[in-house]
């Protein structure tokens, strides 16, 4: 046995009954809005899926709390923007010219549901889709 494995399989075990309530967390503190840059939810999912493989924890618990986690946060993000979205992007602070929210109005328009497939495989370009 490896010295990482070694040092790890303690904690393994004693965070073994929380694996799906550390799934949902990750993935849906990956998610949303400002904090997904921060959380290494992926990191963590996939740890997780390596502990699965090896027979530590249950992959299907990882894989229907992760998915949760990640659709959860997904509907946060979306209420948040269908309620507050429009009042946020006149904020004088944010310094976006009406023009260049026009070309993004546009935009999501056109490509919106490609920009948003796209967006969850690249890193760090979800949140501000």
């Amino acid at each position: 046995m490896s010295d990482l494995q070694h040092l790890l399989l303690p904690a393994v075990e004693y965070f073994r009954s929380y694996t799906a309530w550390i799934a949902f967390t990750a993935a849906f503190g990956e998610t949303l809005i400002g904090l997904g840059f921060f959380i290494p939810g992926s990191t963590l999912l996939l740890f997780m899926g390596v502990l699965a493989g090896q027979g530590y924890i249950d992959i299907k618990t990882v894989l229907l709390f992760g998915l949760a986690g990640a659709y959860a946060g997904d509907l946060v993000n979306y209420r948040l923007g269908r309620r507050h979205g429009a009042a946020l992007l006149q904020k004088p602070w944010l310094h976006l010219p009406e023009e260049t929210l026009e070309k993004s109005r546009k935009f999501l328009n056109t490509h919106g549901a490609k920009s948003l497939f796209f967006a969850r495989f690249i890193p760090g370009l979800k949140e501000s889709v």
